[in-house]
């Protein structure tokens, strides 16, 4: 069966140009890195499980900061529509592997952290990923 050459890629079929792919790819590793390092440096007080009520207040901040952390990038790099659904999986695909790695090497990554944390760190991971790709489906209003 012969197939037709490709002439475009998937993202230019959504009309999603490189420097915006490149950028939300960068963007994500970035925040992936900081978030690394933050948890590294704090995790033990933010996602100890004896602690309910930090970790409650961690989780309820979550999802303010994510979509305030990511609607002004939006409109700073004038996505819109259906680039900006693209943006948001983009953004997500680093952090999803970063957390990967970490969740399988917890105790190495995190030796602050109480073994008990790592499905916390996990959740508060998803809960933050969730609203990222949410923004990227739900336009603010303004």
């Amino acid at each position: 069966m012969a197939t037709e050459p490709v002439t475009k890629d998937a993202m230019s079929e959504l009309g999603v140009e490189r420097s915006t792919i490149r950028f939300f790819v960068l963007w994500g590793i970035t925040v992936a890195v900081v978030e690394t390092v933050a948890f590294r440096l704090t995790g033990q007080i933010l996602l100890n499980p004896a602690n309910g009520i930090v970790l409650a207040g961690l989780f309820i901040a979550t999802i303010p900061a994510m979509a305030l952390l990511t609607y002004p990038v939006y409109r700073w790099r004038g996505v819109t529509g259906a680039e900006r659904q693209v943006a948001s999986v983009l953004y997500l695909l680093p952090q999803i592997v970063v957390t990967v790695v970490a969740l399988v090497d917890f105790g190495i990554i995190y030796p602050n952290m109480v073994p008990g944390a790592a499905r916390y760190f996990g959740a508060i991971i998803l809960l933050g990923s969730a609203v990222v790709l949410i923004t990227g489906f739900v336009p603010r209003s303004e």
